[in-house]
C-alpha cells in the first residue's frame, strides 16, 4: 500500500505539475483568501507560512520549486501583529514579504524577517490574504518567453475575477483551506516517531485557534485530520504529512480543473 501511495504521488507530480519550459516565465497564481489570517511560524530569524494557490494561466508552465514571485497588488496582503498583552495591530507590508513557489501551482511559501516582530514589539504574526489576491513570477534575465503586460493584465484582472466568482468559495477551496491550516501547523513529513497523535492534534488545534477559524472550518479540520491519522496508522502513508499534503493538492487540482474548463467554454 505504501509503494502504491508513493507511485501515485510520483504520477501525480509528473502528470499535473509537468516539466517547465526552458527559460520561459511560469504561471501567474491566484492565492486563496485566509479569513482571519495564516499563522506565521518563526525559526532561525525567518517567519514563514504556506498559502494555497491555483493557476490562472493553463498555457504557461507551473513554477519550479523556489521560483520567486511578487504580489500583483500588495494591498491584498496585510500583516496582523500580535502583542504580548493580547492586543493586535494591522499593517500593510509590501516590502517585508517574499513569496516562493512550493509545489508547482498549488502552494507558495511567504516569508519575512523575524526582525519585523522585534521592530513592532510583537510576539506573533498572521498574514491576511484578501479576495482576488494574485502573484506574478519575478522576471528572469534571459527569459525567452517573458510575460507580457497584456498577459499579466488579463490574468490578474478578468481571469482572477472569474476565479473569485467560480472557485474561491467552492467546497474544494474550503477543504484546501482546512488542509492549509494543518500544513502550517506541522512539518510536512512528520509522523508519530516525533510525537503522538494527540500531540500532533494539539499543534494543529493551536494554529486553528490562533487563526480564529470558524466553527464549520474547525470541524472540517478535525475530520480531515482524523482521516489522515487513521490512514497513517493503517500504514497507507509513511507520515501524516504525506496524507495532508496530497489531499490538499488534490482539492486544488479539482478546483483548478473546474476553472480551466470554464475558461475553455467562455
Amino acid at each position: 500500500m505504501i509503494r502504491f501511495t508513493l507511485f501515485s504521488i510520483a504520477i501525480s507530480i509528473l502528470t499535473f505539475v509537468g516539466v517547465p519550459s526552458v527559460m520561459a516565465a511560469p504561471q501567474v497564481l491566484a492565492v486563496l483568501s485566509t479569513g482571519n489570517g495564516a499563522a506565521m511560524a518563526c525559526d532561525g530569524g525567518v517567519c514563514t507560512a504556506s498559502l494555497s494557490t491555483y493557476c490562472l494561466q493553463q498555457h504557461r508552465s507551473p513554477p519550479d520549486m523556489g521560483a520567486p514571485y511578487h504580489a500583483a497588488n500588495p494591498t491584498s496582503f496585510k500583516l496582523v501583529l500580535e502583542m504580548a498583552d493580547g492586543s493586535s495591530t494591522s499593517i500593510l507590508a509590501p516590502n517585508m514579504l517574499s513569496y516562493r513557489a512550493e509545489r508547482g501551482y498549488k502552494s507558495v511559501e511567504v516569508a519575512m524577517s523575524a526582525d519585523v516582530l522585534a521592530q513592532h514589539n510583537a510576539v506573533a504574526a498572521r498574514l491576511i490574504v484578501g479576495p482576488k489576491a494574485s502573484l506574478i513570477p519575478d522576471p528572469v534575465e534571459g527569459d525567452l518567453e517573458p510575460l507580457t503586460e497584456a498577459e499579466i493584465a488579463l490574468a490578474v484582472g478578468p481571469s482572477r475575477i472569474m476565479g473569485s466568482k467560480l472557485v474561491d468559495g467552492s467546497e474544494e477551496a474550503q477543504v484546501a483551506r482546512a488542509f492549509g491550516v494543518m500544513l502550517r501547523a506541522i512539518p510536512e513529513w512528520r509522523g508519530w516517531p516525533q510525537t503522538t497523535r494527540e500531540g500532533m492534534w494539539e499543534m494543529i488545534d493551536g494554529v486553528a485557534r490562533q487563526e480564529n477559524v470558524s466553527t464549520e472550518e474547525y470541524s472540517q479540520i478535525q475530520s480531515q485530520f482524523n482521516d489522515c491519522a487513521d490512514s497513517y496508522e493503517d500504514r497507507k502513508f509513511f507520515g501524516i504529512g504525506y496524507c495532508i499534503r496530497q489531499n490538499h493538492d488534490e482539492e486544488i487540482l479539482k478546483l483548478n480543473k473546474t476553472y480551466w474548463e470554464s475558461q475553455a467554454g467562455s
